[in-house]
């Protein structure tokens, strides 16, 4: 399954041991594809999110990060628990309207390390994916990302307009292999944090009976609110608890919003 949050591989890696046996993409098109450049107007504002989910009777923490980096952008997420630390980053720039993506790197450290990386080289070049020591080409295509790149695709296709009934398709390039994502819409549900009562679109990629369900916010940008993963029958889920949108309290948003809706 993708990986929308590292929390999955870092909980996969702490039951390993401690048993001794281990955050949802493009603008639509009429046929619920992608379609790159819709709307050059549209800007993704900075911001951090925290998350929480208990797996073993243990609190694990997730941090998310969008920042400017010159012309660009990175999107960074960081994991935490016991002696296992998860980092991804992705760089990114937003030309006409289209998500253009730079580089992915993934770097698991502690008692078990990994590392991973995706580099998407201009002008037609194959993009080239780091999967245990040893790299992979594929031809570059449209509609082409990393696993975090993809987060950041599908909110601006909702902050341009897109209809999210249509659903999206896009491809996502992770380790040594290069898959069609295809993301079915549920539809709206009203979600309570620990920041308040949120409204959300809700969405879902299966994978036979697997499946990663993600929940949006429209009055925040369509940041991610909620996580659900199930594999295998175990189910890891993942809650917003705390963040900031273009500097300001996420609660404060939140608050506002409710003060200028229309009294019914």
């Amino acid at each position: 399954m993708d990986k929308l949050f590292p929390t999955r591989d870092l909980i996969t890696r702490l039951s390993a041991r401690t048993s001794c046996a281990s955050l949802a993409l493009a603008l639509i098109a009429t046929a619920g594809t992608v379609e790159p450049g819709y709307a050059s107007s549209v800007e993704l504002k900075p911001y951090t999110a925290s998350y929480k989910t208990r797996r073993f009777g243990m609190d694990i923490k997730m941090q998310r990060t969008l920042s400017r980096e010159g012309e660009g952008y990175v999107l960074e997420e960081q994991a935490k628990a016991l002696m296992q630390k998860i980092r991804q980053r992705s760089q990114f720039s937003v030309e006409d309207g289209t998500l253009v993506p730079e580089h992915f790197s993934y770097k698991l450290s502690g008692v078990v390390k990994r590392r991973r990386e995706v580099q998407f080289p201009g002008d037609d070049q194959p993009v080239k994916s780091l999967y245990k020591g040893e790299w992979y080409e594929f031809p570059r295509q449209d509609n082409m990302y990393d696993r975090l790149s993809q987060q950041a695709r599908l909110r601006l296709a909702l902050l341009s307009g897109q209809q999210p009934e249509q659903g999206f398709e896009l491809t996502v390039v992770d380790g040594k292999k290069a898959k069609v994502h295809q993301l079915d819409y549920l539809g709206q549900e009203t979600l309570s944090t620990p920041i308040g009562e949120v409204e959300t679109l809700h969405f879902i990629r299966r994978k036979g009976e697997d499946s990663t369900e993600f929940w949006l916010a429209p009055c925040w940008d369509y940041l991610i609110v909620r996580t659900r993963h199930t594999e295998d029958g175990e189910i890891v889920e993942a809650l917003i608890n705390d963040g900031s949108l273009d500097g300001a309290p996420l609660d404060t948003l939140l608050a506002e919003r409710e003060t200028s809706a229309p009294t019914p």
